[in-house]
């Protein structure tokens, strides 16, 4: 998998793209970060089910959001708000 994911490109045309990936990244660095503050299992070890995790909590890293704490990203994330 790690070999496929090397050989992705993502065409990144407008700002909004740029901005959508940029919040998936910052969301992967987050949950990685912060695995300990989740409840137990929560961040699953699966490489897969992690990304999925990444890409459904991005929101939470866009700009309207940012003067969110730790505390209330975790909390958004794990109520599946």
């Amino acid at each position: 998998m790690n070999q496929q994911v090397q050989r992705w490109q993502f065409d990144l045309a407008t700002a909004q793209d740029k901005r959508a990936f940029s919040a998936v990244r910052q969301a992967v660095e987050f949950l990685q970060t912060h695995q300990a503050k989740f409840p137990e299992d929560f961040i699953p070890n699966n490489p897969t089910a992690f990304a999925l995790l990444a890409l459904n909590n991005h929101k939470w890293f866009l700009s309207q959001h940012t003067a969110l704490s730790t505390e209330e990203r975790i909390q958004n994330i794990v109520a599946g708000k």
